[in-house]
């Protein structure tokens, strides 16, 4: 009983690093029409933000900041220069799709080899950069970093959930991702909605980088390309712009690569992964690209 309730956490906490992600991806979709394939890559500078700041200041709260800062940065600097140069979504012109997945692959690629650079190839140990030590649950031992992602993790998806379905905002960027001519038309500005989703789904991705960082103990400059590929096979297999099925999708996956790990090897679970998320994408072929946000 000790060891399940030991990966259910496991598997909770790596469910909802995957929701961030898929979160990020779903959400600029349903606005901007895009997919921005360089999200992988904001998460992993959110984690080195975290981690210099962490070793610059030793402050939990300006190493959550500046993971927020540098990620939302980064997000609204691809955004002004690969998306928002290629002009209006209205049409849903397909031209438009794969200028922005190469203009972000682009980015993807700079931002990895830039990190390259600044910070080696090599892992980065990262240590304590919120919370540390272990809870001790009965007979259940967690360490506390997993238990801090879990649920800081979980509080994220629901505020954004929360955000988008109860707030005026909310209602704004759900009229532009359902029906974006409506929406201008009735006086919405879709463009600072636009830049608005970007921020946060960018920051979402940063927080997550910091998060999963402090949880795994290091980060390198292709963390998050894993992390990015399977947030976007997640959107998807859950119809692109649909956040809650996003969501669940993302938790499904995080409990079954923590099976897998715990009754398999862990060598299996990308494989085991990749293969279930893939067929799920082959036998849903007629799944149309919704803005169902």
């Amino acid at each position: 009983m000790t060891e399940v309730i030991q990966q259910l956490f496991n598997g909770l906490g790596l469910g909802t690093t995957y929701a961030l992600i898929a979160l990020a991806f779903a959400l600029q979709f349903g606005v901007a029409r895009v997919l921005n394939l360089a999200i992988g890559e904001v998460f992993t500078v959110g984690a080195f933000a975290a981690l210099t700041a962490g070793m610059s200041f030793g402050s939990s709260a300006v190493s959550m900041a500046s993971a927020i800062v540098a990620s939302a940065i980064v997000g609204l600097i691809i955004y002004t220069t690969a998306i928002r140069p290629l002009g209006d979504v209205t049409g849903m012109k397909s031209h438009r799709h794969l200028a922005a997945l190469v203009a972000t692959v682009g980015w993807s690629i700079a931002i990895q080899n830039g990190l390259l650079i600044l910070m080696g190839g090599y892992p980065r140990p990262v240590q304590s950069l919120f919370v540390e030590g272990q809870v001790r649950m009965g007979e259940v031992v967690i360490p506390a970093p997993l238990l801090f992602n879990t649920f800081a993790g979980a509080f994220l998806v629901f505020s954004l959930l929360a955000l988008v379905w109860r707030t005026r905002f909310g209602l704004r960027v759900r009229a532009i991702a359902s029906n974006r001519e409506l929406a201008l038309a009735s006086g919405i500005s879709a463009i600072n909605y636009e830049v608005a989703t970007v921020l946060i789904s960018c920051a979402l991705a940063g927080i997550a980088g910091a998060l999963t960082a402090d949880a795994v103990g290091a980060v390198s400059p292709f963390t998050g390309i894993g992390y990015g590929l399977k947030g976007l096979i997640i959107v998807i297999v859950s119809g692109p712009g649909n956040l809650v099925r996003s969501v669940m999708v993302a938790l499904a996956l995080g409990f079954t690569e923590t099976l897998v790990v715990a009754v398999g090897s862990s060598s299996l679970r990308d494989l085991v992964a990749y293969s279930l998320l893939v067929g799920a994408v082959a036998f849903r072929p007629s799944h149309s690209p919704s803005a169902n946000v």
